[in-house]
């Protein structure tokens, strides 16, 4: 399985690391050694609010702060009616459920993974990938695409898949309990 081999490939490029860099460092370091390039620093967005992000503080919110700690550069939040546009382009409707997600997570810079080598797309690229005819619509890969996240359409709560290769293993029963893994065990979440 390929999270197996690149948690192997991490453990060894991370064991030759100094002792004394951060845990943040020590990522970056190992990212650079797997895949030969650093990853990019980039221009903090800041902690631009809209009113979906004044609301009481939920898992949305706790990975929108995750971003922003780590220096992704989330982007900017959309509104309901821009969300709902962009799947009627693409001859669907959004549940209830993703609206409440895009209106918070909206993905980050496409230059940058997260600290688990997880990319979270921005909306348009999720409207772009978009294969019709499908049940699922995905929305993050992992580890420059070696499987990608789904969600699976006309559900609510949307079960969230990996889809290695067009195979869907189911990881989460929501998105509420997939970025709640996300947060509390990213390994969870890795296959």
């Amino acid at each position: 399985m390929c999270a197996d081999m690149f948690e192997t490939a991490k453990h060894f490029a991370g064991a030759r690391l100094p002792s004394d860099l951060s845990e943040h460092e020590c990522k970056r370091a190992v990212f650079k050694e797997i895949y030969g390039f650093e990853l990019p620093d980039t221009i903090r967005k800041g902690d631009r609010v809209n009113e979906s992000m004044a609301a009481t503080g939920n898992v949305f919110h706790a990975v929108f702060r995750r971003w922003t700690d780590q220096g992704l550069g989330p982007n900017e939040p959309l509104s309901k009616e821009f969300i709902i546009d962009g799947f009627q382009s693409i001859g669907l409707e959004p549940t209830n459920e993703i609206l409440e997600i895009f209106t918070v997570l909206n993905g980050f810079d496409d230059d940058n993974v997260d600290d688990e080598f997880i990319q979270f797309w921005g909306f348009p690229k999720v409207i772009a990938e978009y294969k019709k005819g499908l049940d699922f619509v995905e929305f993050a890969d992992y580890s420059i695409d070696c499987f990608r996240y789904a969600f699976q359409l006309g559900v609510q709560p949307a079960p969230i898949y990996i889809d290695y290769a067009s195979v869907n293993i189911k990881i989460a029963d929501s998105f509420a309990d997939f970025f709640q893994k996300y947060l509390k065990d990213p390994a969870s979440i890795l296959g």
